[in-house]
This record gives structure tokens, C-alpha cells and sequence, in this order.
């Protein structure tokens, strides 16, 4: 018996179908909108989450993938804030450079107290 198009393995060992409904889970698509999407049951997809390690395998990297997409992203728009206080700090009004300046500091201090529960926790035995 011959397998469909959609039935034939990637390169990964899933089906196109399993390819497709883990790249939607791994960008946040509901397994709802997915099971109707791609004409898959629920309880099929639960299944491959559950026990079909390549399926887990493939979800993972592309999870990996999509968070090392979304520190970089933040990390260009931390860059991007901490210059525009920079610009505030030193050319904006009184108020504005206040503002800035408080705010740089409670995120230091901030920073500071879990660097110091961080030392706290890590000093204690188990």
C-alpha cells in the first residue's frame, strides 16, 4: 500500500502534517485551532506530543528556535531603550531627566536584590 503525500516522512521522521501542526504549536496556535487547521484530531496531536519522540524532538528545536528569535528581538529593543534614557538623561527637560534617571535607578536596585537572594539561595545547603 502506498502512502499518501501528506503521510510520507521529512527529513525529521514526522509527516508534512506532523511538520506543519508543530511549527503552529511552537508559534502559539491552540491544538483546537490546529487539529481543525490541518484536519487532525485533538486526541492525535496530544498522542504525538505525548509518545512520538521525533514529533517532541522537532516541537523542541523549533520552540528553541522561536526563543532565541524573541531574546534577540528584546534584546535589540533593550538597546534601543536604554539609549533613548540616555537622550532623556542628558538633553531632555528637568522632569523628563528625573523621571529617567529614577527609573535606571530602582532597575539597578531592583537588579541588585535578585542578584542578592540569587547569592542568598545559592550559599544554603540542601
Amino acid at each position: 500500500m502506498e502512502r499518501r503525500k501528506d503521510e510520507l516522512l521529512t527529513e525529521h521522521g514526522i509527516t508534512v502534517k506532523q511538520e506543519r501542526v508543530a511549527e503552529g504549536y511552537a508559534l502559539g496556535k491552540s491544538i483546537t485551532e490546529l487539529a481543525a487547521a490541518h484536519d487532525v484530531a485533538r486526541s492525535t496531536i496530544y498522542a504525538w506530543l505525548k509518545g512520538d519522540r521525533a514529533f517532541v524532538a522537532y516541537y523542541k528545536s523549533l520552540l528553541m528556535e522561536v526563543r532565541q528569535e524573541v531574546r534577540g528581538a528584546i534584546s535589540s529593543m533593550a538597546a534601543e531603550a536604554v539609549s533613548t534614557l540616555k537622550e532623556l538623561m542628558a538633553g531632555g527637560g528637568e522632569q523628563a531627566k528625573l523621571k529617567a534617571a529614577t527609573y535606571v535607578l530602582d532597575k539597578l536596585t531592583d537588579d541588585e536584590k535578585r542578584i542578592a537572594k540569587a547569592k542568598e539561595y545559592g550559599g544554603k545547603k540542601r
